[in-house]
């Protein structure tokens, strides 16, 4: 039977030094070479599962395991694979892969790194066809996987504002989809990649987990704040009553720590307190102070005088007086002071109804 065009080749490496498929058998407690019965023709019966209750975890690991065995017996050491479950569940698993530009023959100049990156596919290659002849051990190929698609990503990073080397990407990819193509991951159909009209829903499939890494997240952030604080109580409150003095630094200098006495500890703390009492009494004061400034502020120049008719009598179309209370008229050195005063309450007038033109139409 021909094998698919990414079967193994072992190319210059003699035949003695191809690595062999080895099995665990659970008679003989060790590794041993596979050797069917028949030449290239695999019989195998595997048992279905037990139903006597809900389907659990244990099930679906039966199925897969069973069902990517098959695939790389049959997909990749090309035997004539006759496999018999009584009972069979497959779900195709998404993993995502590179993708080639389609623009890829276009020829260019091999950097050192890409004959590198080059090279590190062919010993991939080998790696997993290593860990597959080890007893299928699918876990160290998806780990030589993984690095492959890391040293590419890499790559990618580097690149700036360079072309990448297609060709290199489109090996690389062909060859990843090919060996998840035989672990059933990826459909036939599929030349690179997963194939658009696949019949797993994305989205359905990734929110689970995705919810579940936002809930660790969220888990995580209360465990910092709960562990931040704990270290807030301990340099605020357990040193201190102990005579400790324990004080952070910033620019990542290390904390500086001192036994100084609880008396010592004690008029810190005093002083403190009075250092924050004066503050927020300061700070009382001035909203105070702004309080009755915004109050002054409101007041119309021209009736800020005619609130006090035992003070003034008569006044003239601005609302400066020019009479006292008992009649007599107003000097011209304290009619100017009361001038100076009508104009400057004008201004804050005027600034105070500028200022709720604009916050209304804001």
């Amino acid at each position: 039977m021909a094998g698919p065009s990414f079967h193994w080749n072992s190319g210059s490496v003699r035949q003695s030094e191809e690595p062999e498929l080895k099995l665990y058998n659970s008679f003989t407690k060790r590794k041993d070479k596979f050797v069917p019965l028949n030449g290239r023709t695999v019989t195998w019966y595997c048992c279905g599962p037990t139903v006597y209750d809900s389907s659990h975890m244990g099930h679906a690991r039966a199925y897969i395991t069973f069902d990517i065995i098959k695939r790389i017996l049959r997909d990749y050491f090309c035997y004539d694979v006759f496999a018999v479950m009584n009972r069979h569940f497959g779900q195709s698993i998404d993993i995502h892969v590179l993708r080639a530009d389609p623009n890829c023959d276009k020829m260019r100049k091999v950097t050192e790194v890409e004959k590198n990156l080059f090279k590190s596919l062919t010993q991939s290659k080998s790696e997993i066809h290593a860990h597959l002849c080890d007893s299928f051990n699918t876990p160290r190929v998806m780990s030589t996987i993984k690095t492959l698609i890391s040293s590419i990503n890499s790559y990618l990073s580097s690149l700036g504002n360079e072309q990448p080397n297609f060709a290199l990407l489109r090996a690389v990819a062909s060859y990843i989809t090919n060996i998840l193509q035989v672990f059933g991951a990826v459909t036939k159909s599929s030349s690179i990649g997963f194939s658009e009209g696949s019949s797993a829903d994305t989205d359905t499939m990734l929110i689970p987990f995705l919810e579940t890494f936002a809930q660790f997240r969220e888990d995580a952030r209360q465990c910092a704040f709960t562990l931040l604080k704990s270290c807030d109580v301990l340099r605020d409150d357990i040193l201190p009553n102990h005579g400790v003095r324990l004080e952070d630094k910033t620019g990542g200098q290390k904390a500086v720590i001192k036994y100084v006495g609880k008396e010592a500890i004690e008029r810190e703390r005093k002083q403190a307190e009075e250092l924050k009492e004066r503050k927020l009494q300061e700070k009382e004061n001035q909203k105070k102070r702004l309080q009755e400034q915004n109050a002054q502020n409101r007041v119309d120049p021209r009736d800020m005088f005619k609130g006090d008719t035992s003070k003034y009598s008569a006044f003239d179309d601005r609302g400066v007086p020019t009479h006292l209370g008992d009649g007599s008229e107003i000097g011209e050195a304290q009619k100017k002071k009361l001038v100076k005063q009508f104009e400057a309450q004008k201004q804050k007038f005027e600034k105070f109804l500028k200022d709720q033109k604009n916050a209304t139409s804001s």
